[in-house]
């Protein structure tokens, strides 16, 4: 599956990410990791994923305790995604082979963000939404006049 989530097990509670560059991200990972510790790092890949969440976290479960993501074989390129008790039901469809090559047009891909490098001491390379458009001024409507008399 193409799936693009990530999940990273902490002592207390897991974290859960979706990124669409799930691969290159943990090929980077795995490699700075042994370079580190000189071990591979744990990695597990399965249909069927177990998470930690505190309290008052994911979904409509407000308590602390476990949930699942469960993987299911769908159609397209976009993951649906469907609470169901303490499991996430997560629909996409097949991947592309083990053999194939990166010259797939990926529609899934972030829009760019024209960030420039930050200066220190200046606003610049500092990106912001654009703002909204400015109203037009109030202009008050003419009072009628009295009807003659």
């Amino acid at each position: 599956m193409q799936d693009d989530f990530i999940i990273i097990h902490e002592q207390h509670y897991d974290s859960v990410l979706e990124s669409t560059f799930k691969t290159e991200f943990l090929s980077l990972l795995c490699k700075r990791f042994k370079e580190k510790t000189q071990k591979k790092i744990p990695l597990k890949f399965n249909n069927l994923l177990e998470f930690k969440v505190k309290k008052g976290g994911w979904g409509p479960w407000a308590v602390a305790g476990s949930r699942q993501i469960e993987f299911q074989p769908g159609h397209g390129d976009f993951a649906v995604l469907r609470p169901s008790n303490k499991v996430l039901l997560i629909s996409i469809g097949a991947g592309l082979p083990k053999h194939s090559r990166p010259t797939r047009k990926d529609r899934r891909k972030s829009t760019y963000i024209n960030v420039r490098p930050y200066v220190p001491g200046t606003t610049e390379g500092v990106s912001t939404p654009p703002l909204p458009p400015k109203p037009a001024p109030y202009t008050p409507s003419p009072s009628p006049s009295p009807p003659p008399a």
